[in-house]
């Protein structure tokens, strides 16, 4: 009898997406959102005598073998023979293996209960059977529609219909659909409705509240992947805080810089715990304001931003930032509880700036030291004519500052100070899992296609692609001047321009860096996809992979993100 060893070290990388949220009566949402993960799964939390589909192949070969799980390892339900010729075997093990109420393998009806089961999946190669460690993730998505409270008493049932499930492979876990399954989902009280759907792409799926009762109906297309947690909020959009236009924003600026009263927060946020949150509710434009331009949020030392501002996914555009205090931005300063997520920036512009931002001019914050994750700025100018720490993201990012998630892209950034695309000039701070991507840059001192001038800083699995450096020779791929800085899983364009353009007394290094061909976006010595490195990166983070985002492949770019 053969006793297989495996402890189960379960790691699931599972992005939590959140839809914009919409009342009822509207269309579905499906802008994307924050990133959490549902957690780990460890080996005692598996009850006792739980049943997997073990398929083995190589040097070992079983098919569709019942394993047993007795609180310490897997056992066959039968006593197992065969020979070991020391060939690496292939490892596939699907979890749960058996519905017991149909008397059936889950492969072959992976119903139960009238819903998707929500299957996990290892695979592992091997040549030493005696211990093996077995790293499972979900096979299919999970799709939970949160109901606002206000509204869940007139939501008694929602149901789902994607395509069906027809056939599994235990082998290799694919699968195959056709037709169509409805899940019917009843008040359980808690405003939560959650269903396995099939992770496909372009999968179509028809939401319906109510169904057979005043129904409404919504269809949703989306690209639904292996192992990820799509949240969708309904809520009545009369009554939920937030900003819902310029006006909205301009007096939330006003809000925060003490310029009207602090009493009137919660008509812009929200309390969850300790944190203040405040939404973005609308993609918002701002009317033409040159003779007027926005005044940064958290203008002063005295007033900065120090709350939760979330996005949603939506865009603000027109801004015409300015410079207040020694800093220039849509935000001004951000302290290091501030954080700033799921915003997009587009066609944002600065008048010439000649003065009063001596800490830093940034199209989304002059001076941060919290967190920016998730953010983007698009097709913007920025002009200084003074020696400014300028950035097509931040200013100056400060001590245990981070930028994480985020890119700029097709904008015109020009300074006589530091220019970096991301960041101007970073101090004791990291960026990580970010991106440059057509930018054009105009320094008269040092520039870099993600920071200008670095100290203590980390940047980490980033890829920087067709930069343009005007007048500065002092240029870097990626950084302009780096002092006691590392550069670590950078991907790069260019072989004939410096990384690090100054390294100050070579106390910056750069590790585990690679240049990719620009015709096809795969790294030139081993011919590999940059984004399918980008996304090996994050997998290997253990427990930390949540804070980051996966990426998917584009045509026109060596990455974007999912």
């Amino acid at each position: 009898m053969v006793r297989f060893r495996i402890f189960i070290y379960t790691f699931i990388s599972i992005l939590l997406y959140g839809c914009d949220s919409q009342p009822i009566p509207t269309s579905m949402p499906n802008k994307m959102g924050s990133i959490q993960s549902r957690g780990i799964i460890q080996e005692t939390s598996l009850p006792v005598e739980s049943e997997a589909l073990f398929n083995i192949s190589g040097g070992i070969s079983l098919t569709n073998q019942i394993f047993t799980f007795d609180g310490t390892s897997w056992k066959p339900s039968e006593n197992l023979s065969y020979s070991v010729n020391l060939q690496e075997s292939t490892l596939t093990a699907i979890y749960p293996a058996y519905n017991k109420d149909e008397n059936k393998l889950i492969i072959e009806n992976p119903y139960v209960d009238n819903s998707l089961e929500d299957i996990l999946i290892a695979q592992k190669s091997f040549t030493d059977a005696s211990n093996i460690e077995l790293t499972f993730r979900h096979l299919f998505s999970l799709l939970t529609i949160h109901i606002e409270s206000d509204l869940q008493e007139d939501v008694e049932a929602i149901a789902v219909t994607t395509p069906k499930v027809i056939s599994m492979n235990g082998t290799d876990g694919t699968f195959t659909t056709s037709g169509e399954y409805t899940t019917t989902l009843s008040k359980d009280g808690t405003g939560d409705f959650s269903f396995i759907i099939p992770s496909i792409n372009n999968c179509q799926l028809t939401i319906t509240f109510n169904p057979g009762i005043n129904e409404i109906t919504h269809t949703l297309t989306h690209d639904f992947i292996s192992g990820y947690k799509y949240e969708c909020n309904v809520v009545d959009e009369d009554t939920r805080p937030g900003i819902k236009d310029a006006d909205d924003l301009i007096d939330f600026s006003k809000l925060i810089n003490g310029e009207i009263s602090k009493d009137n927060w919660s008509k812009f946020g929200y309390k969850e715990g300790e944190d203040t949150i405040y939404c973005l509710l609308n993609d918002i434009k701002i009317p033409d304001t040159e003779s007027n331009p926005f005044n940064p949020i958290g203008d002063h030392e005295k007033t900065p931003f120090s709350a939760i501002f979330d996005g949603k996914g939506h865009t603000i555009s027109g801004v015409k930032i300015s410079a207040a205090n020694g800093i220039a931005g849509l935000f001004g300063r951000i302290t290091p509880t501030g954080v700033i997520k799921n915003l997009q920036l587009y066609n944002f512009s600065s008048p010439p700036i000649t003065g009063s931002a001596s800490s830093g001019v940034g199209l989304l914050a002059g001076v941060c030291y919290g967190t920016i994750t998730n953010c983007s700025v698009t097709k913007s100018t920025i002009t200084v004519e003074t020696n400014y720490p300028t950035g097509g993201l931040i200013g100056h990012l400060r001590a245990g500052g981070k930028i994480l998630n985020s890119y700029v892209q097709n904008t015109t950034i020009t300074s006589a100070g530091y220019i970096g695309g991301l960041a101007g000039e970073v101090k004791q701070a990291n960026i990580i899992n970010c991106y440059v991507a057509s930018n054009d840059i105009k320094a008269v001192t040092y520039s870099g296609g993600i920071a200008g001038s670095t100290n203590q800083c980390n940047i980490t699995n980033c890829y920087k692609y067709n930069i343009t450096f005007n007048i500065s020779k002092n240029r870097g791929q990626i950084i302009g001047k780096g002092e006691n800085s590392t550069i670590d899983h950078i991907f790069y364009d260019l072989d004939n321009q410096k990384l690090i353009y100054d390294k100050t007394n070579e106390t910056s290094t750069q590790t585990n860096i690679e240049q990719y061909d620009t015709s096809t976006f795969k790294t030139t010595n081993d011919n590999i996809e940059i984004y399918k490195l980008l996304n090996q990166w994050i997998n290997n983070q253990g427990t930390a992979s949540n804070l980051f985002t996966l990426w998917k492949s584009k045509d026109d770019l060596p990455a974007v993100f999912q």
